[in-house]
């Protein structure tokens, strides 16, 4: 089975009043499983010009939002595409998103790879025209190849992460998400012991690993494939 595992940070937990700062997905094949270098991963910040929140989700993701004020004061395309492919991570608007997102599955997962010089930030950090020509050429894929359905993991996604997402026009026009979530939690409940279901540091810690959750979107998204993973 193929699955995405995605997380979110985000300036607080309110989806109508808070922001998304950044989505990131790694793509699993539990019949191939691949180190974490070697699986598909999208990270994105999402650029935007006036950030508000709780302080102590601004604080936590001061690095991040240090790295949209970077990438706004750069003048030149050219320099903000460099400073892209320097973090590893792509910057977009956040009406960019559904349609960048969407190409990156219709190319990962369902192996279309003919649309994959798209997926280039040169054409998602670039001046206004050429932005809307790259949604108008995404949005005709979409519309010839139709919805792509995929599979998700995530601790809490159903409950949280999904919820910012459905304040996102456009996000669903080419994405299905399978209302069964795959939720470590359930996995590694202590029936006897817990009076809730235990958050993603104590799964990790009950299947051996180090504790520690980073909060870094990436990298919580690679710690809920390693918890899964003890279980395939």
């Amino acid at each position: 089975m193929k699955y995405l595992s995605i997380d979110l940070e985000t300036t607080g937990l309110d989806p109508i009043n808070d922001q998304i700062l950044s989505f990131s997905g790694i793509l699993e094949d539990t019949e191939e499983r691949k180190s974490f270098d070697e699986c598909p991963q999208i990270d994105v910040v999402i650029v935007n010009e006036r950030i508000s929140g709780h302080p102590y989700a601004l604080s936590m993701n001061a690095g991040i939002i240090s790295s949209i004020s970077t990438h706004i004061s750069i003048r030149s395309w050219e320099e903000k595409i460099e400073y892209s492919r320097e973090n590893r991570r792509i910057f977009l608007e956040k009406s960019s998103l559904p349609f960048y997102f969407y190409l990156w599955c219709l190319v990962y997962l369902e192996g279309k790879k003919d649309n994959s010089d798209l997926l280039d930030p040169i054409h998602w950090i670039c001046e206004r025209k050429k932005l809307s020509s790259t949604i108008g050429k995404v949005a005709e894929i979409m519309n010839k190849e139709g919805k792509i359905t995929i599979n998700v993991a995530g601790k809490n996604f159903a409950t949280f992460d999904q919820k910012f997402l459905d304040e996102y026009p456009d996000f669903y026009k080419g994405i299905r998400i399978r209302k069964r979530v795959l939720d470590p939690a359930i996995l590694f409940v202590d029936w006897k012991n817990d009076n809730a279901l235990p958050g993603l540091e104590d799964c990790k810690e009950r299947c051996g690993m180090i504790r520690d959750v980073t909060h870094n979107s990436l990298e919580d998204a690679w710690d809920v494939i390693e918890v899964l993973r003890k279980k395939y």
